[in-house]
């Protein structure tokens, strides 16, 4: 292990990008998770991928974990009426988001990817109450790479990863984290971003709510417009079961 964390300390300070690396290039039994929050492309921060290479690079990130809803599908929403001061249609706004797709795709090409509530708007539009399978109505409706891995939650070295429908408020995560008796990493909220720690005389805990990385003056997010909590912008980095950092994106 030693000689692996040694490895690792080299790669860092040589600013390698580890994530991009496959399995068996990487350090051996070294794992520092970088959290991609909820980005809602193509309704993203302008900032957002510059901000996520910085603050991994920095933190000798290994493995990428998108928390959902990275896509907005905002023209599938059944849920809000439509504002149509919004400059593109739904065509315009496809072929926005799969121009952020692509960077994304260059920069994280392996990546853990969590199902979230906007990423379900792609199969709950169906007008006929049809249910598809999100990910193969994804990847019909987008290019996305075969090495991008869905699934609705992760659970890695005894931390779950998951988006966090079904919670909501300032103990969304620390609930979730009571729920799943275990570290839990989630997004959703966009607000409240932060890490609490618990301990029960055996083992340290945290919860980790990563807030997102959305623009907040877009238009598509003007129902929040008279909320008294706004969004929280920024990501998370987990370096073990014990212990995960919060880092905000400070504009």
């Amino acid at each position: 292990m030693k000689r692996e964390y040694e490895k690792w300390s080299e790669m860092l300070n040589s600013n390698v990008k580890m994530w991009q690396l496959p399995e068996y290039a990487k350090p051996k039994g070294m794992r520092v998770t970088g959290i991609i929050s909820d980005l809602h492309v193509p309704f993203h921060n302008a900032r957002a991928l510059e901000f996520l290479v910085d603050t991994f690079l920095k933190r000798g990130v290994t493995h990428i974990i998108c928390i959902g809803d990275f896509l907005d599908n905002y023209w599938n929403s059944k849920k809000y009426l439509k504002n149509y001061n919004l400059m593109s249609g739904p065509k315009e706004t496809m072929i926005a988001a799969q121009n952020v797709i692509d960077l994304f795709a260059v920069e994280f090409p392996y990546m853990k990817y969590v199902l979230g509530n906007h990423e379900q708007r792609i199969v709950a539009s169906n007008t006929d109450d049809y249910f598809e399978d999100i990910e193969k109505v994804l990847r019909r409706s987008y290019k996305i790479p075969s090495t991008w891995i869905f699934e609705n939650q992760f659970i890695i070295d005894d931390v779950c990863y998951l988006h966090g429908t079904g919670v909501t408020g300032q103990n969304a995560a620390m609930t979730m984290m009571r729920t799943k008796r275990m570290s839990t990493v989630i997004g959703h909220t966009h607000i409240f971003s932060g890490v609490q720690f618990s301990n029960n005389d055996i083992e340290t805990s945290f919860a980790m709510n990563v807030g997102c990385l959305i623009d907040p003056t877009s238009i598509v997010f003007d129902y929040g417009v008279n909320n008294r909590e706004k969004p929280v912008l920024g990501c998370g980095v987990v370096y073990n079961r014990s212990y995960a950092e919060f880092v905000p994106l400070v504009q």
